[in-house]
């Protein structure tokens, strides 16, 4: 997420980071994508009106054959 932060922020703090992922990662929201290996990870949360996808990563090796679509294409159902 380096890249994505220092992007949108400006500035990455090791610290800060470990800190903010320490205090907002719950393991019950987050799933592992398998392929032939991990090919990333999709967090959701159950609400009563929606599901809220809050995030979906996918790895550079396994982006734009389908994967990710494929796993929308499951929350969706």
């Amino acid at each position: 997420m380096r890249c994505h932060v220092e992007a949108t922020w400006g500035l990455w703090d090791p610290l800060e980071q470990r800190e903010k992922h320490c205090a907002n990662f719950t393991p019950e929201t987050h799933r592992i994508i398998l392929v032939d290996d991990v090919a990333g990870f999709v967090a959701t949360e159950d609400f009563p009106s929606h599901l809220w996808l809050v995030k979906l990563y996918v790895f550079k090796k396994y982006r734009g054959i389908g994967n990710g679509s494929q796993v929308l294409q499951g929350l969706l159902s």
